[in-house]
């Protein structure tokens, strides 16, 4: 996995890298996407063509909550519709597997529009913008309550 991340930090879309440098206020991805993979419970690293493309994690937060991250190359745009389906169905089977999680939760650069619609195509609650990042650097927080996944948008 660790090839995949070296692979995956150094070919960040641009949304995902200028995300993480907001958050952290560095360029060192790859240790921005290991230490989301040491904080996770569970980790999938999806592949196109032998090459790495998307990396995402769900990091238990309490038995209700749970935070859940995605980082990617350019390759996902070409998996659009693919992309949300496949992580409905993730996401759904992450809420079965957890009987007592009740929403997962995280933050969105405020920028990253890519990063929104996919949300909002999985039913996530967007909102308002707030200071959170290094430098007060503004993200929109974001919740998927385990109801409104059924519920989600069909792209």
């Amino acid at each position: 996995m660790f090839d995949d991340l070296d692979y995956i930090a150094a070919n960040l879309r641009p949304a995902d890298a200028k995300e993480l440098e907001a958050a952290s206020g560095h360029t060192n991805f790859r240790d921005r996407l290991t230490m989301s993979v040491a904080l996770s419970e569970e980790v999938r690293v999806v592949e196109c063509g032998g090459a790495p493309i998307l990396v995402f994690g769900l990091a238990p937060i309490s038995d209700a909550v749970a935070a859940i991250w995605a980082c990617g190359t350019s390759g996902v745009s070409r998996f659009r519709r693919s992309f949300v389906e496949d992580s409905r169905a993730m996401l759904q089977t992450w809420f079965d597997a957890r009987p007592k999680l009740a929403r997962l939760a995280n933050f969105a650069h405020a920028e990253n529009t890519v990063h929104h619609r996919w949300l909002k195509a999985l039913g996530a609650t967007l909102h308002p913008e707030e200071p959170v990042g290094h430098r007060g650097a503004l993200f929109r927080p974001f919740t998927i309550d385990r109801e409104a996944l059924p519920c989600a948008i069909r792209a």
